[in-house]
This record gives C-alpha cells, sequence and structure tokens, in this order.
C-alpha cells in the first residue's frame, strides 16, 4: 500500500459508514407511470421534513400539500436559484412552521426536449424510465441529510423496473403491475430505471445483477469477474465499503449523459456497439467506467450542497485507475 492509500484510507474512517442507523427523515412514495406520454403522477408522504420548502422538477404541478394532516398554501418561488445538480427544477414555498409530517400530490410530463447532455440522465420516454435526483421526481430538501424510503411504483407490466431500494413485492393488474421497493440504508436519492427491454442477468457467481438488452453475456461475467475481485481488492484497501449484497447495472437506453452510482446501483448508458466491449481499448474503457461508478460505494463523503463533489470525483476515478492497471 502506498503512504498516500494509507492516508486517504484513515481520511475513509473518519467518516461514519451510511445505514449504521435509520434516518429521521422517511419519504412514503406512490407513483404511477405513463411511458407512452412521459406523464408521472405522485403521492409522497414525508416524515420528518427538514424544511417546509422543497424542490421538484420544474414540470410538474403540485396539486395539494397537507402538513400535519390540514390543507395548507403553496407557491413557486420565481426568484430560487436551481441546484447545479437539479438545473430544471423549481422551489415550492409552503406556508407550514415545522411539520411532522408532509402530503404533496403532484403530476406533470417529464417531456424528452427538457433533457440535454449530461442532464439527458433522467426522463420518461416509451423504452426508458430513469428517474432521480437529477430531475427531481420527489421532493428534495436543502441540507436534507440522507433519509429512508418506500416506493410503490405503478408501470406496464411488459417493464421490469429495478431501483437503489430493494423489492419486496410485485402485483399484477391486468395490464399494469405495482412494484414495492424499500431502501436499504438511508441515501439521497429515490433511483427508478425501467424498460420493456430490459433482461435481467444474474453473474454465476451471484455478485451482480445485470438490466440490459443486448449486452452479450460472456462481456457481463468478465465484468462481474473483474468488478468481485475489485470490490475485493478495494476492501483490503480502503476498508468495508457501504455496500453489503449484490450490485445491480442497469444499462440505459440512452446515448448522452453519464454513469452514477446510486448504492447498491449502478447506472450507465447503453453502449453503441456492445459486441466491441469484448476485447481491447473498448473492454478496458468500458471496467474503467463500471469500477469508477462502484469506486463510490466508498467514495461518496462529500457534501453534496457544496462544491466538494471534486473529492469523491477524484477518488473514485484515482480507484478505478488501480483497478484498471491491475
Amino acid at each position: 500500500m502506498k503512504w498516500c492509500e494509507i492516508v486517504l484510507a484513515g481520511l475513509l474512517l473518519s467518516f461514519p459508514l451510511a445505514g449504521a442507523r435509520a434516518a429521521e427523515t422517511s419519504y412514503d412514495m406512490s407513483a404511477r407511470i405513463e411511458p407512452q406520454t412521459g406523464t408521472v403522477a405522485v403521492t409522497v408522504k414525508i416524515d420528518n421534513p427538514p424544511a417546509e420548502g422543497f424542490t421538484l422538477y420544474r414540470g410538474f404541478i403540485v396539486r395539494s400539500v397537507l402538513a400535519d394532516g390540514k390543507s395548507v398554501a403553496f407557491s413557486v418561488d420565481p426568484m430560487a436559484k436551481p441546484s447545479p445538480y437539479s438545473p430544471k427544477s423549481q422551489k415550492i414555498c409552503v406556508a407550514a412552521s415545522h411539520p411532522k409530517r408532509l402530503v404533496v400530490v403532484y403530476d406533470g410530463t417529464m417531456a424528452a426536449s427538457d433533457f440535454a447532455g449530461i442532464w439527458s440522465v433522467n426522463g420518461v420516454e416509451q423504452d426508458r424510465v430513469e428517474l432521480g435526483f437529477y430531475a427531481p421526481w420527489f421532493p428534495i430538501f436543502d441540507k436534507a441529510g440522507d433519509f429512508d424510503f418506500r416506493l410503490s411504483v405503478d408501470l406496464p407490466k411488459t417493464y421490469t423496473a429495478a431501483s437503489n431500494g430493494a423489492l419486496i413485492g410485485r402485483t399484477i393488474r391486468k395490464d399494469r403491475a405495482v412494484d414495492d421497493f424499500r431502501s436499504l440504508q438511508p441515501g439521497f436519492d429515490i433511483t427508478l430505471v425501467a424498460s420493456p427491454n430490459f433482461k435481467k442477468y444474474s453473474s454465476q457467481d451471484g455478485t451482480i445483477d445485470f438490466y440490459d438488452r443486448n449486452v452479450p453475456v460472456a462481456v457481463l461475467e468478465k465484468n462481474a469477474q473483474g468488478l468481485a475481485e475489485g470490490r475485493r481488492w478495494l476492501t483490503s484497501l480502503w476498508g468495508k465499503s457501504r455496500l453489503s449484497g449484490s450490485v445491480r447495472i442497469a444499462y440505459m437506453q440512452r446515448s448522452l449523459g453519464g454513469g452514477y452510482s446510486r448504492l447498491p446501483l449502478i447506472v450507465v448508458n447503453e453502449q453503441k456497439d456492445p459486441n466491441a466491449l469484448a476485447k481491447g481499448d473498448a473492454a478496458r474503457r468500458h471496467y474503467h467506467y463500471l469500477a469508477h461508478e462502484m469506486a463510490h460505494f466508498w467514495w461518496m463523503i462529500a457534501d453534496d450542497d457544496t462544491a466538494d463533489g471534486w473529492i469523491d470525483e477524484s477518488l473514485a476515478e484515482y480507484s478505478a485507475d488501480r483497478l484498471t492497471a491491475r
């Protein structure tokens, strides 16, 4: 181990591992999604909200807000500056003082034309549902910290869904399916990915569940073996990560936008030529891509409300470089 790695390991140990205790704030969220039209309708109950006001995707219309069981007034703040991580958002101000529970009902269309470049990662299209923090489909509070969640999502039954929460149940209702997820540990995002083209493949060693439509099994297995070895090596280097159990990797049908990690879920864009990933530089670059996102299971320590994200990104990149070199 290099001297700099000893210092970094000490830095990581100075931060408490996520999941050590239940979060104070929790979400209980029900959503109906229509991929054909891009519409999303949500009812969410938030216990112990850390503030009265919150941020939502700007295409949503808030229909009602209850604070501790009573209907309260709310408004959009036209002067609020959106977060750099959620540029397509609006600030909702609520006329309530320190409520113990908020119930928010809202709906709207996540138009594909509203997303470009890196922000194309979130959206609802005919063959792709990808929802989360970057175009906030759930109320996000300033200085919120981590939270727990339950998510019930209603989609056409031909869609296979995955989340950063554990699937605890699936109910078929005619041509629809309701999937119920529960957070595995406190986090800062509620991520949902779904597609009618997903094929779920579990690696032979049981360490990774892949969701994709056309990546060759040989490529998936090769990367599963490499990531399993990398996970063991990073554990020896940095100590225990926040991950327990298997990893999920979803390949989304989009050509723009990068990847991201929401423990235990890794989301990446679909490759233009998956068959080219079997060997050579393309295989190394792809492994590096996945290894960087896996390294965030260790390196997710910066305050998301500040400009300190470079800390997580640089140390995840360093980890991925070491793994790829191995």
